[in-house]
């Protein structure tokens, strides 16, 4: 007769099973944390970035994005709406200044430059005809004048001689008071002659200048289509190399609009962006740290814009030596722009494995050829150092690489070629 299993022996039963089924599972997790933990694998000299723990002062810096443009770029627009007809070098080519670069179809400029040139000629025949008459008119009033003082001086000495005849008893009172009469009234004729010609002389001054003026603007529209028919043959300003040319024969370009760049390719310099969040650490003359690849140049802020864009602050960077090998045009670089420094204190080379303030796993050699994982603190960065806190003495060798690249195992070493 069968019994009933009591409750004490199924629980047992399960657990049985349990760590029957567990038991794989923690020899496996055991086993690989042995390999993470003890493990003692061997890497080459060449996988390893070796690096001493020094004493000295560090350049704390804000970490900044830079690209890479040249000192002088110059770029060339269309004078005017029209139409390319050829393209006379390629992108890449090195020109002198005034090589010929594209032309530009300009039938409809030159057609309104002899427009124009038309009307300054009618405009000039019309003041030199303007100019005759006002002569012709000055001169005739002009001897009116001359006329009226002779006939004035005339009608004063008969004015005088009827005083002296009155005065021995020949003349008479009406004599004497009609010849005054005719001085006075010739006397204020002349003077309203002469009020004529000053008048008159203003006017012609004043149409003069009128007349200057229109010829002056139509010389200077003359003059800026002259230059813009001289331009739609586009040159080259200076000596550089073709970094952008628009070489679409026959397509229409609008006035203003980018048609080539000339840039000079042997001097560089940085257009920067770092965030707003750090924008008080940047000011005019701040050393600047540019790291290329594994290349170091020293600059300088030489610009802000004032107002920032987007969270960003942008800036520019003079290079210390603007013509370095490793200055591509349009390659992005990292700045490093320096706002303190700290003295006397232990670093260690700055690397990938560093992602700012706190601690960190890193190896530490104990034997020769020999290093272990140790907790290490870290503080500030410059570019090629990092701020140690805690964790580490001066002289001690550590490798300046993220322990995830060797598996975080906790003993490697490392083999000399």
């Amino acid at each position: 007769m069968d019994r009933e299993i009591s409750k004490e022996a199924k629980r047992k039963r399960r657990l049985r099973m349990a760590l029957s089924v567990a038991a794989p599972v923690l020899v496996l997790a055991g086993v690989a944390a042995a390999l993470i933990f003890t493990g003692g694998k061997t890497y080459n000299e060449s996988d390893v970035t070796p690096g001493i723990v020094k004493r000295g002062s560090i350049e704390t810096a804000a970490v900044a994005s830079g690209l890479i443009v040249p000192v002088y770029e110059e770029i060339m627009v269309s004078p005017v709406t029209s139409v390319i007809m050829e393209a006379c070098v390629r992108e890449g080519d090195v020109v002198e200044a005034g090589t010929a670069l594209l032309v530009l179809d300009t039938y409809s400029e030159r057609v309104a430059y002899e427009k124009l040139s038309d009307e300054r000629s009618i405009k000039i025949s019309e003041e030199e005809r303007g100019q005759l008459g006002e002569s012709t008119e000055r001169g005739s009033l002009e001897m009116k004048i001359k006329s009226k003082k002779i006939q004035t001086e005339r009608l004063r000495v008969e004015m005088e001689n009827e005083r002296k005849l009155d005065s021995i008893g020949s003349g008479t009172g009406d004599r004497i008071r009609q010849a005054e009469l005719a001085w006075r009234i010739s006397r204020l004729e002349l003077d309203q002659l002469r009020s004529q010609l000053d008048n008159l002389c203003k006017t012609h001054r004043a149409s003069a200048e009128g007349r200057n003026l229109e010829r002056s603007i139509l010389d200077k529209n003359l003059a800026q289509m002259r230059r813009t028919l001289d331009n739609a043959r586009v040159t080259a300003p200076r000596r550089g190399t073709v970094t952008y040319l628009n070489t679409k024969i026959g397509s229409t370009v609008s006035q203003g609009e980018k048609i080539a760049v000339i840039s000079d390719l042997s001097r560089f310099r940085i257009e920067g962006e770092m965030p707003e969040a750090d924008a008080d650490k940047l000011g005019i003359g701040a050393a600047v740290n540019v790291r290329i690849g594994r290349a170091l140049i020293r600059g300088r802020v030489a610009n802000i814009v004032p107002l920032a864009s987007g969270g960003v602050v942008r800036f520019t960077v003079t290079l210390d030596n603007d013509a370095d090998s490793h200055l591509r045009s349009g390659r992005r670089c990292e700045l490093g722009v320096v706002h303190d420094s700290i003295p006397d204190v232990l670093y260690i080379p700055n690397g990938n494995y560093y992602k700012g303030k706190g601690q960190y796993l890193m190896y530490v050699g104990t034997e020769e050829n020999e290093y272990e994982l140790r907790t290490v603190k870290l503080g500030d960065s410059s570019f090629d150092a990092v701020e140690v806190v805690a964790g580490l003495e001066e002289g001690e060798r550590i490798l300046a690489d993220d322990p995830k690249d060797f598996k975080n195992n906790r003993h490697i070493k490392i083999k000399n070629k």
